[in-house]
């Protein structure tokens, strides 16, 4: 399984993990969650995402105070779970 985790948008960006398997999207994940943390902060927002729309799984943020900003993604998937990590700044 893989996944790619993209962060785009400046303000409220969007997380998203493009879910697949032998080249083909994976759209029923077992699990799908989106962990993130503003850097120094012990206090991390979760939330799951329970569809995905060829493969790829949306979580839409808002209200970030600028910064610097670390997110994880859980993936759990046809036997095999993945956690790809990934920093984004919030302006």
């Amino acid at each position: 399984m893989k996944v790619e985790l993209t962060i785009s948008g400046n303000n409220h960006p969007a997380i998203k993990a493009a879910v697949s398997q032998n080249g083909e999207p994976v759209n029923a994940a077992d699990e799908v969650l989106f962990e993130w943390w503003r850097s120094g902060e012990k206090k991390h927002q979760k939330v799951e995402i329970k569809e995905g729309k060829n493969g790829i799984y949306t979580l839409k943020t808002h209200d970030l105070k600028p910064g610097k900003y670390v997110v994880i993604s859980h993936v759990t998937a046809r036997g095999m779970h993945t956690m790809p990590k990934k920093e984004f700044s919030v302006k």
